[in-house]
């Protein structure tokens, strides 16, 4: 005779239901209001890792070929912020500056611009006057998901 076996759960309940099945039946989990945080963390670190790469793959591109033949400040510092997003961390201008791999003033006018765009907002550090972190704003969070929404397979690369 069969056993018993988790059928699907709605969102809504908290407890599995059963019902009777084969001992063949592999299935099915249950969804809870759990399930979704731990796939909210899963999908930011997979993300994440997908950005890193993405990083690493524009830093080795300059090894092959000249670096300025291929600059581009904003969108590196919009990789750094949305990776910084989905890992939950803060990043003072002066990382970024560096992580746009250009000049501190032209990487400070590109800062200002995507302020400026509403895609990234500074704020000072109350317990250090000389720094200020940076971070995306609502808006460019949410472009910069849609970005990787966008790619093949959820932005996974080959």
């Amino acid at each position: 005779m069969g056993s018993l076996v988790y059928d699907h759960v709605s969102t809504q309940e908290h407890a599995p239901t059963f019902s009777r099945g084969s001992d063949s039946e592999k299935h099915v989990g249950t969804r809870n209001r759990f399930d979704d945080t731990f796939s909210n963390v899963d999908e930011s670190a997979r993300r994440s890792k997908i950005v890193r790469t993405l990083q690493r793959a524009r830093r080795a591109r300059d090894l092959c070929f000249d670096s300025t033949l291929f600059a581009d400040p904003a969108w590196d510092m919009l990789l750094e912020l949305y990776a910084s997003h989905l890992e939950q961390r803060r990043i003072a201008v002066s990382s970024l500056c560096a992580a746009a791999h250009v000049p501190a003033t032209t990487a400070l006018r590109w800062i200002s611009k995507l302020e400026q765009d509403g895609l990234a907002v500074r704020r000072d550090d109350p317990n250090d006057g000389r720094r200020s972190w940076i971070e995306l704003s609502f808006d460019g969070a949410e472009k910069m998901s849609r970005y990787f929404d966008m790619l093949p397979s959820g932005g996974v690369l080959r």
